[in-house]
């Protein structure tokens, strides 16, 4: 920030440089322009100072951003309401629905105005890498999100990534081998985005869940546990699975401890398969070396 601008903000937020004013009650000091404000916002350190948020939190990570005031201002605006019940909150944001939504002459709303600008400011702005504001936001909220996911049991850990690749492989593997008694000559098997009508063998408790949940991919890609459905249909579905773990384990009529045994056998024999070339014959041949005489019958394609 330019001095002139310092100067401009000091003086608009002149009431917080009273001598009553208080630190952390009444404001907060932003640590780049030692500005007295009551909130730093997001816009003032990526669009004042040119600092991406997650710089700002990695070099001031114990900077208070919102005096107390501010708070306590906010939640007792957001409790009171009109005749109606509605809070100003609600209101503001029902009358700036209508005013964003209005079309104007050009046949656009504030809000796709608002949009594609937006978009446009994104993509315009690359850094010294080349990647655009898009990107940027996305490698360091992507992690983040991933790491939630993992942690919630809706992702992949990235510790856990060539094990995964390895069972989530020989189930494609397996499944190839044994769908073909669901398959008729007038169905045409095709990826997401082909032709409409085409169709995808599905797992009804998915690959993922199999994987999360230690269940024998052998279980997984079994018969009982495969349906057809059109391509689109599968990609809604995407990691869900439509029936339990008890109604799995049910049709393959097995135990979740003789599932888990294989499936720690699998994952474990993974450790051992080339990061790249993870193959699925190598991983089922060791795998019915390593097995008693009883699984290799019983497993053996």
């Amino acid at each position: 920030m330019t001095p002139t601008e310092i100067k401009k903000m000091k003086n608009r937020n002149k009431e917080f440089y009273k001598d009553e004013m208080v630190e952390g009650e009444d404001y907060v000091i932003c640590p780049l322009c030692s500005i007295r404000m009551s909130m730093i916002k997001s816009t003032h350190i990526t669009n004042r100072h040119k600092m991406p948020l997650a710089d700002f939190d990695l070099s001031y990570p114990n900077t208070q951003k919102i005096c107390k005031n501010r708070v306590i201002n906010i939640k007792n605006g957001l409790a009171k309401t009109d005749e109606n019940g509605l809070t100003k909150h609600q209101i503001s944001v029902a009358k700036a629905q209508v005013t964003k939504n209005a079309i104007g002459e050009d046949g656009l709303s504030i809000h796709q105005k608002i949009g594609i600008k937006t978009r446009n400011t994104h993509l315009r702005n690359k850094d010294e890498n080349g990647l655009n504001g898009y990107q940027r936001i996305a490698k360091v909220a992507r992690p983040k999100q991933i790491k939630t996911m993992a942690r919630n049991g809706d992702a992949i850990k990235p510790e856990e990534r060539h094990q995964w690749l390895c069972y989530r492989n020989l189930c494609i593997w397996l499944t190839r081998a044994t769908r073909a008694p669901l398959l008729t000559d007038d169905m045409i098997l095709g990826r997401a985005g082909s032709t409409s009508g085409n169709v995808q063998v599905d797992h009804e408790y998915s690959v993922f869940h199999g994987y999360r949940d230690g269940v024998s991919p052998f279980d997984i890609c079994n018969i009982v546990n495969l349906v057809v459905l059109p391509w689109e249909e599968n990609v809604k579905k995407n990691r869900k699975s439509s029936i339990s773990l008890d109604e799995l384990l049910q049709r393959n009529n097995t135990t979740m401890e003789d599932s888990k045994k294989e499936y720690d056998l699998i994952i474990k024999l993974s450790a051992g398969i080339p990061q790249d070339n993870r193959s699925s014959i190598l991983l089922y041949e060791q795998f019915l070396e390593e097995s008693d005489a009883e699984i290799c019958k019983k497993r053996r394609l």
